[in-house]
């Protein structure tokens, strides 16, 4: 059974905190159900016990606190990636945006990068005209 958070105490442009949360995790995807039904993805930006910012990917115009609830799902945002995938066009969450199947097998992988630690990499030997 999931467990769905209603404690929204601020709401500001696309940056909502949310309190009473159980153990949020920096950069877990949140699912976000609004009042008049309208499903929304977020992640947590900062996470504390018993709060967690939360930044709301979508627009967030119209939003208000009250009838916001908040599901934390455990893990980041993650992707399917394979073969089939060669040539789509999705969004910048995931969702098709091609007209072509929004189902396929492959292997799922969280949507996060490394840092680049800038003292790590070579530097250029040459002069690069731009």
């Amino acid at each position: 059974m999931q467990k769905w958070y209603t404690g929204t105490t601020e709401l500001f442009q696309q940056i909502m905190i949310v309190d009473g949360v159980t153990a949020p995790l920096f950069d877990e995807l949140v699912n976000i159900e609004t009042a008049d039904g309208r499903m929304l993805l977020g992640k947590v930006l900062i996470a504390e016990q018993g709060r967690a910012v939360v930044q709301v990917f979508s627009s967030a115009d119209g939003l208000q606190k009250r009838g916001l609830r908040t599901h934390f799902t455990g893990h980041p945002l993650e992707f399917t990636v394979g073969k089939e995938l060669l040539g789509r066009i999705f969004n910048g969450v995931g969702e098709v945006k091609d007209g072509g199947s929004k189902t396929w097998r492959g292997l799922k992988r969280a949507v996060q990068g490394s840092p680049i630690n800038p003292v790590a990499r070579d530097l250029p030997g040459e002069f690069i005209q731009t």
